[in-house]
């Protein structure tokens, strides 16, 4: 009989009787290792509705908790998700001239998906609707248009093209910094 008063208790301020369930179980085996703290003269009913009531509260505070934990989690996916769809502001001094010199001999149709994605830094969806191609084809196809650039790098540059192009000593990377000056 009482414990049908405490779980409707825990379910008129909580709103879910499945969470009242599990408060009201908790709160049980609270009770159970906290009987000890019960006063002398103290109703044993009054002290567990001050157990339910401490539970209550922490649940909220958790749930405050989550809800912190996971707005934050949400703006740091959509900040990396933005760092990944749009290329850093200097992107052109990074990326090694020998890049856009090799695309002509590259596959046509892997040179074409290169320059719309990443020089043109242009969207899954709508390069793949340019292209008449699901977003998942175009995943391959931009996989293997990058394997084979990759490829070309580096019998062309060498070694400096397997480290990134950050530090690019090869000839075309000079020549161009020298007609941009």
């Amino acid at each position: 009989m009482e414990r049908e008063r405490f779980h409707r208790f825990l379910a008129a301020r909580l709103g879910d009787a499945t969470v009242a369930d599990d408060l009201l179980q908790d709160s049980l085996l609270v009770a159970l290792r906290k009987g000890g703290t019960l006063r002398r003269g103290e109703r044993v009913v009054a002290w567990f509705y001050r157990i339910l009531r401490r539970a209550i509260v922490d649940h909220y505070r958790r749930q405050a908790r989550d809800r912190l934990r996971l707005d934050r989690l949400g703006k740091e996916l959509q900040a990396t998700e933005s760092d990944r769809t749009s290329p850093p502001p200097d992107w052109e001094a990074v990326v090694c001239a020998c890049f856009v010199g090799l695309l002509p001999t590259l596959n046509p149709r892997y040179a074409d998906v290169l320059r719309r994605m990443d020089l043109r830094s242009g969207r899954k969806a709508s390069v793949a609707r340019e292209l008449n191609l699901t977003v998942a084809t175009l995943d391959v196809v931009l996989h293997r248009a990058r394997a084979q650039l990759r490829e070309r790098l580096e019998v062309f540059c060498g070694a400096c093209s397997r480290e990134g192009c950050l530090n690019c000593a090869c000839e075309v990377r000079e020549h161009r910094r020298t007609e941009k000056v």
